[in-house]
C-alpha cells in the first residue's frame, strides 16, 4: 500500500478502512452534534463555523440556567475579563506580551480601530496579502483611497500562505510608519501563517501587524 505522504497514490476502499481505524481523531466525531436525520452527512467547508460541539451546547445551556436566570445582572462578572483573558492565550501564540491582546468587536471593527490609530501615528502604507480575506482587503482599499495613502498587496503561495520571505521582501520596499494586516488562517485553503514570526518580522521596523 502506498504511503500516505505519497505523491502518486492509489487509494481502495481496504485502505480507507485501514486510514480510519488508525486516524488518531476518530473519536472526535462524537464530540459534534450530527442529528440522526441530517441530510447532510459529510461537511467540509474551511470557511465555517462548522458542526456545533455538545460542549458548547451544554455551556450554553449553562449560561442561561445558571449564570444568567441565577445570577441575573450580577453574572458580569463571569464574562466581564474574557476580552484580555482569551486576547492573553491568543497573544502566546503571536508573540504579544500580555495585554496587548484584546478578543472584541468584529474583525472589521478592530481592524477599523487598529488602521485608524496607526495613521493617528504616523502610517502612510498599509500592507496585506491578495488572498486576505475579501472583508479586510475592501477595507484597506477604501481607507487608501480616501486619505491618499500607500496601499500594497503582495502576492504569496495560494496553498502556503504568506511565508517569511513574501514578508521580508514586501518590508524592505517600505520606508517609514505602516500596517501590515494578515490573516492566521487562509480562509480558502486553511494554510497556517505563522503569526509569531510575522509578528516580530514586523516589529523589527516598527509596524503593527
Amino acid at each position: 500500500m502506498p504511503g500516505v505522504g505519497s505523491i502518486e497514490q492509489t487509494v481502495d476502499r481496504i485502505d480507507a478502512a485501514l486510514f480510519d481505524r488508525e486516524d488518531p481523531l476518530k473519536g472526535c466525531r462524537d464530540l459534534f452534534i450530527i442529528p440522526d436525520q441530517s441530510p447532510i452527512r459529510h461537511y467540509f467547508d474551511g470557511n465555517s463555523l462548522h458542526r456545533p460541539l455538545i460542549a458548547a451546547r451544554e455551556r450554553v445551556v449553562q449560561l442561561i440556567d445558571e449564570e444568567w436566570a441565577g445570577g441575573l445582572v450580577r453574572s458580569w462578572k463571569n464574562w466581564i475579563d474574557l476580552d484580555l483573558h482569551i486576547g492573553n492565550k491568543i497573544g502566546q501564540i503571536m508573540g504579544a506580551e500580555s495585554g496587548e491582546v484584546v478578543v472584541c468587536n468584529s474583525t472589521t471593527v478592530n481592524l477599523h480601530n487598529l488602521v485608524g490609530a496607526a495613521i493617528e501615528a504616523g502610517a502612510k502604507t498599509l500592507i496585506t496579502n491578495e488572498l486576505n480575506f475579501p472583508t479586510d482587503r475592501y477595507f484597506l482599499q477604501r481607507y487608501a483611497k480616501k486619505l491618499g495613502l500607500e496601499l500594497i498587496m503582495f502576492k504569496n503561495d495560494p496553498v502556503q500562505g504568506p511565508t517569511e520571505a513574501d514578508v521580508a521582501d514586501v518590508l524592505s520596499k517600505v520606508s517609514g510608519r505602516a500596517v501590515i494586516t494578515l490573516s492566521g488562517v487562509c480562509y480558502r485553503v486553511s494554510a497556517h501563517v505563522r503569526m509569531k514570526k510575522r509578528s516580530m518580522q514586523s516589529q523589527t521596523q516598527e509596524m503593527p501587524l
